[in-house]
């Protein structure tokens, strides 16, 4: 399963990279911003894409518009700082994960595994 992690934070990508690796999941890419995130989305056809709900560049609203005139169909987990997400739910969203919680990386392999139910905000 090829997965694509597009956050701001280099260290978040790690702490998520290994988590995922640890899991099971080899096939991991990793973007710094919502530019390069679309253009290996282009490239790439993957299954899962986890994305910083403020990415630099395109945030994920943008970025999902972007996917949509593309017709890119990856299923999404947005990972966001807020209680309240700007982004609301949609077919395309497996999960809106509040990645300031201490266990939310495993939250987020609970949802690429489907052990949590989609379109939820955790």
């Amino acid at each position: 399963m090829k997965i694509l992690i597009a956050h701001n934070s280099s260290r978040e990508i790690s702490k998520l990279k290994c988590i995922l690796n640890r899991s099971g999941f080899q096939e991991i890419n990793v973007v710094p911003n919502g530019f390069e995130a679309l253009k290996s989305m282009v490239f790439y056809k993957y299954v899962i894409c986890v994305l910083d709900e403020d990415l630099k560049g395109l945030n994920a609203i943008d970025l999902m518009n972007a996917m949509h005139l593309k017709g890119i169909k990856s299923k999404l987990i947005i990972l966001s700082k807020n209680e309240k997400p700007k982004l609301k739910s949609s077919n395309s969203i497996l999960g809106i994960v509040n990645f300031t919680k201490k266990n939310s990386s495993d939250e987020v392999v609970f949802l690429i595994n489907g052990e949590l139910p989609a379109h939820g905000i955790i």
